[in-house]
């Protein structure tokens, strides 16, 4: 019996050192984040913000529009791209999609237009941050699939 106990106390001993040493890593963290510049300004912060939106919207009409699963897949894997990029810009806000049935775009000219708007998100991450890798790498897959769902459209 005594045992027992002495087995819970030590557990409870080790468990108290875990939740002190987690609540010292979520402090250092936070402090690190609150010390950090943010990556781009305002204002490229919204241009790259509104960017990323359109391409969101373009992949979904696009996904919508093409007919073979794997150009489909292309297309979802895109939106998914310039979604996270929107999030690792801290861009929490929910889009509204709506297909356009009166007018729709042809998906060349959707397509065109993301890859258009994906290189120069590229460019203005890699010109006009401090090097925050995440948005870079995200954009490079979104133009990694926008590369390969025009190569074969």
């Amino acid at each position: 019996m005594e045992e027992t106990s002495k087995k819970k106390q030590e557990q409870t001993v080790s468990f108290s050192y875990m939740e002190e040493l987690s609540k010292a890593y979520k402090e250092a963290f936070a402090k690190r984040l609150a010390g950090r510049a943010p990556c781009l300004n305002e204002e490229k912060r919204e241009l790259l913000i509104k960017m990323q939106l359109e391409i969101s919207r373009a992949a979904g009409k696009l996904a919508l529009a093409l007919s073979s699963e794997e150009k489909k897949e292309l297309a979802r894997m895109i939106k998914e791209s310039a979604e996270e990029t929107l999030r690792a810009l801290a861009y929490d806000e929910e889009e509204t999609f709506f297909a356009d049935p009166i007018n729709p775009l042809p998906p060349s000219l959707l397509l065109s237009r993301a890859v258009l708007l994906a290189n120069r998100s590229l460019n203005l991450l890699v010109r006009h941050t401090h090097f925050d890798e995440t948005p870079i790498f995200l954009v490079l897959s979104e133009l990694s699939a926008l590369y390969a769902l025009a190569a074969i459209n």
